[in-house]
């Protein structure tokens, strides 16, 4: 009875260290859930004298920005990503004309590919890609204000700051600080834009160097920059960092992100960061949340390399709009008034939007255009607002915003006749927000969406990791002490469960890899990775790095290797147990592949095989397997079976 109650909920239990951790830990970064209003979009205490007596029809008061990110220089890919990022260069920004650009990290892809024989990515500093970039960026960095971060590939081996390996403060910015700021001054006001190296301060190779590190000296420097620019009040600020706060570890638990942490400092606008790309492509426009007071965003921007994206931000009379352009395509299409339902959830946006008189279209068209205008088509829900012959520039289309007043609204830009919108958005004018229309792949993408935006990574792993093991530790202690376990589960008097049970407790409190060479520099040769972090000499790096391969390994490997060996124990015959248990050794076998190619492209196939996680694990899954046809092991239990029938039955 127990046993069957036991194979019942087991995987409940499993599933179980899924969903507790994101109850935990996915609500922990400073944005909010779903709400059907937001008290500050209407406010008018937020607005000034001009937008209180209405406003629109006036070509004044624009700031723009273009942020690349994830540019990933390199030498193998043909010449794609120098190709996309020079078109930008020399197409995008003199046509947009901003008055800044903002490249925020991984300018160089630092990464090398094995083709034999096993494959794999190893990494190195290579000046060929820095130089490859700094020659395409010479001209608009004499030409134009330009910021650049470092992202975590341009962190790839690097070894100490300032170091003979950190080729990114070597050759770019020698004297660059964590944290860097520009002032954009018009006469209608000063807006601050700020960058945010959150990068290891000891760059070690990958694949443990995922993550970035916001120290509590990070924070407090972020605030006394902002501190000491106080005698210049600014009508907005914008941050600009690598990482999304989801992705980051910071020193303080108490701290949920930048923007939290100097909210009460400065008109923090968003905060704009890359790293992640599209994630597969699901999010082509990337992933945006909404602080939980309402008062910034949160913006995450798809890659220049595989991607082919860019974000044009514009401030108009202080309000914040942006979107996401495809390279290559164009007219570049800016509606800046109304603003995305999102967006216009910032403080006064929605009741600015309410008293305007026009919708605000900007537009950039390719310098190879030779008609004298483009047309412009705007539809809300599905029926036309408007229209004009769009010019380079702003673009006024007479609106009446009463007829908007409640609700979400959809907004669709349609350009030159196209049946497909360039640009198309929900906006709302009451700080109204709704679920996305229900369909399979929008729900799913809008859960993902807020767990990707929501979730405190490197804490979760360390959650999932140990879940994982110590579910694995229970699951091993029930079965040595259920009979019928031992009754029909010959390979556990032989010596196998110790060897489990042992080897499980190494994992939870040792070392996962033992790796050489992990951080230039050092004089320690092995570095030594595990759950509670990793340490070279006297050296300490954080543990999240380490983690997302860690909980990989866990999860796709020792919990499908415990779960199939115990469950096979139900099942006399050997094709039953192939039937039900071999999936789950399909998925032990492909991932312990995976997971050696991984290791030996990085440190060499020696490494990888011989790693304190990998070598022990593969003995094991391969005994155990063994113990699935082996037709001993079926008469043994039958027999053993039999027995205890007539006992009970005695």
């Amino acid at each position: 009875m127990m046993e069957n109650l036991w194979l019942r909920w087991m995987p409940m239990f499993y599933i179980s260290g899924f969903v507790i951790p994101f109850l935990i830990y996915g609500g922990q970064r400073d944005v909010r859930w779903w709400s059907s209003t937001n008290k500050f979009a209407t406010d008018e205490t937020f607005l000034d004298t001009e937008t209180v007596n209405g406003w629109g029809d006036d070509n004044g008061k624009l700031v723009t920005i273009i942020q690349m990110t994830d540019t990933h220089m390199n030498f193998f890919d043909g010449g794609v990503a120098a190709e996309k990022f020079q078109y930008c260069l020399t197409n995008v920004i003199p046509v947009v004309n901003p008055d800044a650009v903002v490249v925020t990290g991984d300018l160089t892809n630092t990464l090398q590919y094995n083709t034999f024989p096993f494959g794999g990515k190893f990494s190195e500093q290579r000046p060929e890609e820095w130089e490859l970039f700094t020659n395409l960026t010479q001209h608009a960095r004499a030409s134009l204000p330009w910021m650049e971060v470092p992202g975590n590939h341009d962190n790839f081996g690097s070894g100490e700051r300032n170091g003979p390996g950190d080729l990114y403060h070597r050759q770019i910015w020698a004297s660059q600080q964590r944290i860097s700021s520009i002032n954009i001054r018009k006469p209608f006001g000063i807006y601050r834009l700020m960058t945010i190296d959150a990068t290891l301060e000891t760059g070690p190779h990958r694949p443990f160097n995922f993550f970035g590190h916001a120290t509590e000296d990070l924070i407090r420097r972020l605030r006394d920059t902002i501190i000491g620019d106080s005698d210049n009040p600014v009508a907005a600020t914008l941050l600009f960092g690598h990482f999304p706060s989801s992705t980051m570890l910071f020193d303080d638990s108490r701290t949920r992100g930048f923007i939290q942490s100097v909210q009460d400092l400065t008109n923090v606008s968003a905060y704009l960061s890359g790293h992640l790309h599209s994630i597969f492509n699901l999010f082509p426009n990337g992933v945006r949340s909404l602080s939980r007071d309402g008062r910034s965003l949160e913006l995450e921007t798809p890659d220049v390399w595989t991607s082919s994206s860019f974000r044009v931000i514009v401030f108009d009379h202080n309000r914040l709009a942006e979107h996401v352009h495809k390279i290559g395509q164009w007219p570049i299409v800016v509606v800046t008034n109304p603003t995305p339902a999102l967006a216009t959830s910032v403080p006064g946006s929605a009741a600015a939007a309410a008293r305007s008189s026009h919708i605000r279209v900007l537009l950039y068209r390719d310098r190879t255009s030779t008609r004298p205008s483009t047309e412009l088509k705007i539809e809300i829900d599905g029926k036309v607002a408007g229209h004009t012959d769009g010019m380079d520039g702003l673009n006024l289309v007479a609106w009446e915003p009463d007829a908007y007043s409640s609700g979400v609204h959809n907004l669709e830009v349609f350009v030159d006749g196209a049946n497909e919108a360039c640009v198309s958005f929900d906006f709302s004018l009451d700080g109204s927000s709704r679920f996305p229309r229900f369909s399979l792949r929008s729900t799913a993408l809008y859960v993902i969406e807020i767990l990707m935006s929501r979730t405190d990574f490197p804490r979760l792993l360390e959650m999932l990791i140990i879940l994982g093991i110590l579910g694995c530790i229970v699951t091993l202690i029930y079965t040595r002490y259920s009979p019928s376990y031992i009754a029909r589960w010959p390979a556990l008097r032989r010596g196998v469960w110790w060897s489990l049970f042992v080897y499980l407790w190494w994992l939870l409190r040792g070392w996962f890899y033992v790796v050489p060479g992990l951080v230039p520099g050092i004089q320690a040769r092995y570095a030594f990775v595990g759950v509670l972090g990793t340490r070279t000499g006297d050296l300490e790096l954080p543990s999240s790095d380490a983690n997302i391969r860690i909980a990989l390994f866990v999860w796709f490997t020792l919990v499908p290797m415990v779960a199939a060996s115990v469950i096979s124990t139900r099942y006399q015959s050997v094709r039953k147990r192939m039937l039900f248990v071999g999936p789950l050794w399909v998925v032990f076998f492909t991932r312990m592949v995976g997971k050696i190619l991984d290791i030996s492209g990085a440190y060499g196939l020696m490494v990888a095989l011989l790693s304190p996680c990998l070598a022990p694990t593969i003995l094991l899954g391969v005994y155990s397997m063994g113990t699935l046809w082996n037709p001993s092991d079926v008469s043994e239990s039958l027999r053993a079976g039999g027995e205890a029938k007539g006992e009970k039955s005695t």
